[in-house]
């Protein structure tokens, strides 16, 4: 989504034309950095503050991309409540409220772990919802905090599954704030309205998600190509490879979609 600035150009133009201008490894960090937030969160907004500064949004500001002469720092508005196991933070640590990346040339920036503090940032924007006084009877209510999901994480052993399986979690809730979050059958998973719309699990190799049969072999090429595998019933994500959120939304828009007006937990 774009908003058009004060000269008339849009934001995303300007963008644009600050990568080409820079002509260097700044404006590839740039491009870089832009790319990785808009795939995490297709419906961003994007923005150009301040005489030159990138800035994108989803319900709040998410990051900034600055570019200096010899850096490019990238700025989370609420960083300071973003947990970050890999360290990527390493600069505005002193103050209570933003955390800031600085990249400098030849640095590499780990792609996994920083769409993982895009999407918990973007799932600190996400807006609460206001509680009913008095809710239908079996009315599903929304849950926005991973609580629902602490036993299945603290039995998680490895510490650089956990990150990863709450940094989907958190995606997930925050794109698709209709489904309700659940554990059943020792697994998380969304339901919408008492029907199964997509589930999780993790082993040694992978993370899989589990979409029910019918909700795979539409996605045959795209699981492929992101070099993910899959059974009859789930696709495997290795851990070494980034999430395909892409591919994620894609797989539930189509249960969303083909399960509409389903009664039923399973497909019959």
């Amino acid at each position: 989504m774009d908003v058009t600035s004060a000269d008339g150009f849009p934001p995303s133009q300007h963008i644009d034309m600050r990568i080409a201008e820079l002509g260097d490894w700044r404006g590839e960090t740039l491009a870089q950095v832009r790319g990785l937030i808009l795939r995490a969160l297709p419906s961003a907004t994007e923005e150009w503050k301040w005489r030159g500064v990138p800035v994108w949004y989803q319900d709040g500001m998410v990051c900034t991309g600055e570019t200096y002469q010899d850096t490019v720092k990238l700025t989370f508005a609420k960083g300071a409540q973003l947990e970050d196991p890999h360290r990527l933070f390493n600069a505005s640590m002193e103050g209570s409220a933003r955390r800031a990346i600085d990249l400098r040339q030849g640095d590499k920036l780990d792609e996994t772990a920083f769409t993982d503090l895009v999407l918990a940032a973007a799932a600190l924007n996400t807006p609460k919802p206001k509680s009913a006084r008095k809710p239908p009877a079996k009315k599903e209510s929304p849950v926005t905090s991973l609580d629902v999901f602490s036993p299945y994480l603290d039995g998680i052993d490895q510490v650089t599954q956990r990150p990863r399986m709450e940094a989907v979690l958190r995606w997930v809730m925050a794109t698709f704030p209709q489904l309700t979050p659940r554990i059943a059958w020792n697994q998380p998973m969304f339901t919408l309205h008492g029907t199964f719309i997509i589930g999780f699990s993790v082993s040694k190799g992978h993370m899989a998600l589990s979409p029910e049969a019918a909700g795979i072999p539409p996605f045959h090429g795209d699981i492929l190509n992101a070099g993910y595998s899959y059974t009859k019933q789930l696709v495997r994500l290795p851990w070494a490879l980034p999430v395909d959120y892409g591919l994620l939304e894609k797989i539930i828009s189509f249960n969303l979609e083909d399960k509409a007006g389903c009664t039923t937990f399973w497909r019959k």
